[in-house]
């Protein structure tokens, strides 16, 4: 089953342009079901790296969601990253972070929104005007890119990387399975 789909919905960003909208029904599993990924595809955090990251968010019904470092799409890292939780309203608002990137989220290239906080939600997010900046860097990280993960890395339920031979329960892509 599908608990989400994405696409650029023109008309619906802040000053009626075009936006990222993610919809999430109300019958997710798992938190991390419905995800938004931001993704600085020519740019690998270090940890230590300062940064600046904002945007403008709303949603059809108040909602929060936490936000977690990756890799790419789908190869978690580590549990936050942005402060959090992520307060959605039915009205844009600007959401601020700085902060720097912590030890356990080296080498990450992707901010991961999981959108079913509340798994019974159903609801559609808004995102627009993504500014992701890294102190010291040359420019800001200009080519940010929605994505929908596929094939990624796959965890064990301690978070841990594995590979196809590990027998047990598996996390990819943000959903669980049992790998034989």
């Amino acid at each position: 089953m599908d608990n989400f789909k994405w696409n650029v919905k023109e008309g619906a960003g802040v000053d009626g342009s075009k936006c990222a909208t993610v919809y999430a029904t109300g019958a997710a599993a798992n938190e991390w079901d419905a995800q938004f990924f931001i993704y600085a595809k020519d740019y690998v955090f270090k940890a230590g790296d300062k940064f600046k990251f904002s945007m403008m968010i709303k949603a059809d019904k108040e909602a929060e969601s936490s936000a977690q470092a990756h890799v790419a799409p789908g190869s978690y890292l580590h549990w936050t990253i942005i402060g959090g939780p992520v307060k959605f309203t039915t009205e844009w608002a600007e959401y601020k972070f700085e902060g720097e990137v912590p030890a356990e989220a080296d080498g990450m290239q992707t901010i991961a929104f999981n959108l079913n906080q509340d798994k019974t939600l159903e609801n559609n997010y808004y995102f627009d005007n993504i500014s992701w900046e890294v102190e010291g860097a040359p420019t800001a990280i200009q080519k940010v890119q929605v994505v929908k993960a596929e094939n990624g890395a796959r965890y064990n339920l301690a978070g841990q990387k594995v590979d196809a031979a590990y027998k047990g329960i598996v996390i990819q892509n943000g959903k669980k399975f049992i790998q034989k």
